[in-house]
């Protein structure tokens, strides 16, 4: 048994240098990227194009970490995250349906640590800043410079727990994006991630239904994502 092919449904030898992984289905995702069908392995759903591969983990820090891990062992030398995230509060430059590409992340995904108090800052982790400063210039966003983003262990404790990160530049909060950064630091390879904002910690909240006017603005923004990283990804030298 070929244990690649069982989690990703795909060969190993079929992966590309650059992947792109994303928590969520969207119907334009595969297609954007010229994957014409995901194949559905045990964990993972996965298939290659010309220039990349394209894996949808599900949602959680634990299948996009692992994922990056096994896609570095079968050749992948870039990994570039596509999700959404919620922002600490109202009244921000950004909005729902703002793109954002954060640096640092900090990692308090432990929900145990969590529920017990801890509520330390946890490490602290980098994506690659030449891959992060691409997506940028790929995707038209203005700065630079932050926002920092937290990855948090726990949905319902965000309200009582966030508010603390605010004033330390810590604007965004998402479940995987930390995960990814420590695996692809662990596993040698780059990695960056691209966020469309979907909601505010305390105002506007992950479970409300988006009014339509919202609701366009997440899509659209998804949609510049994904006409950013394939700008990126056309852009790049063939060998």
């Amino acid at each position: 048994m070929d244990p690649f092919r069982t989690l990703f449904g795909i060969d190993p030898s079929s992966v590309s240098e650059t992947c792109v992984l994303f928590p969520f289905f969207r119907k334009n995702f595969p297609g954007a990227f010229g994957v014409e069908k995901l194949r559905r392995g045990f964990l993972y759903s996965a298939g290659s194009g010309e220039n990349c591969t394209v894996v949808l983990t599900r949602i959680g820090p634990v299948f996009a970490g692992d994922a990056v891990l096994h896609l570095a062992g079968a050749g992948c030398r870039e990994v570039i995250f596509l999700g959404t995230c919620g922002l600490l509060s109202p009244g921000l430059p950004r909005e729902i349906g703002s793109l954002v590409c954060p640096t640092p992340w900090y990692g308090q995904e432990s929900f145990s640590r969590l529920a017990a108090g801890d509520f330390s800052p946890g490490p602290r982790f980098l994506p690659d800043p030449e891959l992060r400063r691409a997506l940028i210039t790929a995707g038209g966003l203005e700065w630079e410079d932050g926002p920092a983003g937290v990855s948090f262990g726990s949905l319902s404790l965000q309200e009582e727990l966030l508010p603390r990160r605010r004033g330390r530049g810590v604007e965004v909060v998402d479940l995987e994006s930390a995960a990814v950064c420590a695996a692809a630091a662990r596993a040698g390879v780059r990695a960056a991630a691209l966020l469309a904002v979907s909601d505010i910690v305390g105002a506007r909240p992950y479970y409300r239904p988006l009014p339509p006017d919202e609701r366009t603005r997440l899509d659209l923004a998804l949609d510049r994502a994904v006409e950013a990283v394939c700008r990126y990804i056309s852009g790049k030298p063939t060998a």
